[in-house]
């Protein structure tokens, strides 16, 4: 459970960070969750970054679902829209057993 509310931070180094917090003040998983979701609320103090692969920023409704996608496989998410109302949904994994921990969310098993 941790680990979920982990994967759900964007970048490498806050996910580190954060995970030193949890282990510091023995964070219950749902402390992690709300605190990762305050965190993604929180307005960035860098500037805004370009998107990814030159991708145009998404509308806000979009944002909102890949945020709902991002915390519910805890994983990064992206969607790409294509020509008209085509497009597709990335779902990035990082070793096996956290593709079948994906597979086990989108098949329902």
């Amino acid at each position: 459970g941790h680990a979920r509310a982990l994967l759900a931070l964007e970048n490498q180094d806050k996910q580190t960070e954060f995970a030193q917090k949890i282990i510091n003040e023995s964070l219950s998983v749902r402390d992690v969750e709300r605190l990762s979701q305050e965190r993604r609320r929180e307005p960035s103090t860098t500037k805004a970054q370009k998107p990814k692969n030159d991708q145009p920023a998404l509308d806000p409704d979009t944002a909102e679902v890949v945020d709902k996608l991002r915390y519910r496989f805890g994983t990064e998410v992206r969607i790409i829209k294509g020509i008209k109302e085509r497009g597709k949904i990335e779902i990035s994994y990082y070793d096996t057993d956290d593709l079948n921990r994906l597979l086990d969310i989108l098949l329902v098993k």
